[in-house]
């Protein structure tokens, strides 16, 4: 059989670190930005030190470090997939109070990065061992929209991160769950923001999403959400601040979208009929 690696002793206790970061993380989150109590009259305390399992910077270095380890010594994966897929899954479900960017904004930033670093996690395994991640073909995109939503624009390679998570999961069957949320996508504050400058680099990746997304539903759209793609598309083929890829990649959906608008209109046309004569619609 293949010799032990010179690390084979570390990995287990190494895994079941992680294990312990994450089963911290709900108390990581509630902790990081829950105002400390002042005295009168005195100066406010330094934040305290947090403690390694404890910390949303930790979380972030995590990820990455246990794919290599399942590469390297894949005997170790099956059991602890097991023990740390639902706490991965929670940790990207949890939300930050509304006044975390408030009082906190630097954790705020690094709870995110936190969540998206375990969300890329998630769709490597997605992309080997799907049968293990399937239990959480619901929860699983419903985060990923609310990270969407969440994730500051000015990240940058974070939210660049997320995009690219985000297209793997449209890879898969898992892409399913995104559909009841198309609205989400077709809203652009939420997907490219309305920031002009460094997060430019990111659009041809947002709109190139927003396309695969907006192809797997258009016969199911409705016309106020075919109308909001059109003019979505519509304006990328006359934005020369756009790649060439994304105008092509937009004119080939606007083609694709008039099969979704000809049978919505179609089948608007007779429901409309039928509800303005039912008669006739009990004699065909």
């Amino acid at each position: 059989g293949p010799q032990p690696g010179p690390l084979e002793q570390d990995v287990q206790p190494f895994l079941d670190f992680v294990r312990q970061v994450y089963e911290n993380f709900p108390k990581t989150l509630t902790d990081a930005f829950t105002p400390r109590p002042q005295v009168a009259g005195q100066p406010p305390k330094p934040p305290a030190v947090r403690r390694s399992k404890s910390s949303f910077k930790v979380v972030t270095e995590c990820p990455l470090i246990v794919m290599f380890l399942f590469q390297l010594y894949d005997s170790h994966a099956p059991a602890n997939v097991k023990t740390l897929l639902p706490l991965m899954v929670h940790a990207i479900s949890l939300r930050a109070p509304p006044n975390a960017k408030k009082e906190a904004l630097s954790l705020f930033h690094d709870f995110i990065a936190a969540q998206v670093k375990t969300l890329s996690f998630l769709t490597y395994l997605l992309r080997g061992s799907a049968d293990w991640v399937r239990p959480h073909k619901d929860s699983i995109p419903l985060s990923v929209v609310q990270l969407l939503i969440s994730c500051p624009h000015e990240l940058i390679l974070v939210r660049k991160e997320l995009l690219v998570a985000t297209r793997h999961i449209l890879a898969t069957d898992f892409r399913e769950g995104f559909f009841r949320h198309v609205d989400t996508f077709l809203d652009e504050r939420t997907l490219v923001g309305t920031q002009r400058g460094a997060g430019d680099t990111l659009r041809p990746l947002a709109y190139s999403l927003l396309a695969e997304v907006v192809h797997h539903v258009r016969l199911n759209l409705s016309m106020v959400q075919l109308g909001k793609a059109v003019h979505l598309f519509s304006r990328n083929v006359h934005d020369t601040s756009l790649p060439l890829t994304v105008q092509t990649t937009s004119i080939r959906l606007l083609m694709n979208l008039v099969e979704g608008i000809y049978h919505k209109h179609n089948s608007d046309q007779d429901t409309m009929s039928k509800m303005a004569n039912p008669s006739a619609a009990h004699t065909q």
